[in-house]
């Protein structure tokens, strides 16, 4: 993490130009009224990680076409060659296209042109795509106290959720009922549809219990593989559950 944060400012005072160029702003058309503390601070930092993130994007895909048509020339070449008795000066056509694409991975990989400073956790926000609109936000947990700011840029609209008390799904209940109200697709309380398939017969019965897990999960899943999805399965055992619905949110 302090490396990522010492390479992010080695960049940030390196790459003025860049951050200008491509940078977004998430004020540029806000209402004229008077901005909360901190959001001008909170502006400039999304758009200096915002530039350098389309910065290295860029370069990543540039060097991934030249991959992708040196592989594709290689092909060719040794097509040619094996299959139509080729002249033989096209072998050091093809190992020069060989060594080409190492070399290009070498500058690649030294100057860190994989990096991604968005990478679902980016200077402290959470970015998503909910519905073909993006999503930045975060949250905040402190006893007795529970927090989520929410934006959506394309939407023009920013949600603030305080709650005095610790009751972190009241909090997601809250947010996801005014967001889902300015998405297309709308909201649909799907514990109602189950309880009404349940009456209808369609079903056996809902289970008393609902289960969720954090998506702030790392890549090995380990914590859920070995600790809370071996306890969620057991307590769906114990309910008699056959059939689980997954669902994100």
């Amino acid at each position: 993490m302090m490396g990522r944060l010492q390479r992010f400012a080695r960049d940030w005072q390196e790459k003025p130009d860049v951050i200008e160029a491509n940078g977004s702003d998430l004020l540029e058309d806000a209402p004229g009224f008077e901005k909360p503390t901190g959001s001008r601070l909170t502006n400039y930092f999304f758009r200096v990680a915002d530039g350098l993130a389309i910065h290295y994007q860029r370069r990543v895909f540039s060097s991934l076409r030249a991959l992708h048509v040196m592989a594709i020339l290689m092909g060719l070449v040794f097509l040619v060659y094996s299959e139509f008795d080729g002249p033989d000066y096209m072998v050091l056509v093809f190992l020069a296209m060989f060594f080409a694409g190492v070399a290009l991975y070498l500058v690649g990989s030294n100057h860190e042109w994989h990096r991604t400073l968005f990478n679902g956790y980016g200077l402290g926000w959470r970015l998503s795509d909910v519905y073909g609109v993006k999503e930045v936000s975060h949250t905040g947990s402190l006893a007795g106290m529970r927090a989520w700011t929410l934006m959506l840029p394309e939407k023009e609209l920013g949600i603030v959720v305080l709650s005095n008390g610790s009751n972190t799904a009241a909090r997601n209940a809250v947010m996801q009922s005014i967001k889902y109200g300015y998405l297309p697709a709308g909201q649909r309380d799907w514990v109602a549809v189950y309880e009404e398939l349940a009456e209808q017969d369609v079903i056996g019965s809902v289970a008393p219990r609902h289960l969720a897990f954090a998506g702030n999960q790392d890549e090995t899943m380990t914590s859920i593989r070995l600790d809370s999805g071996p306890q969620a399965a057991k307590l769906l055992k114990d309910d008699e559950v056959d059939v689980v619905v997954l669902t994100p949110v």
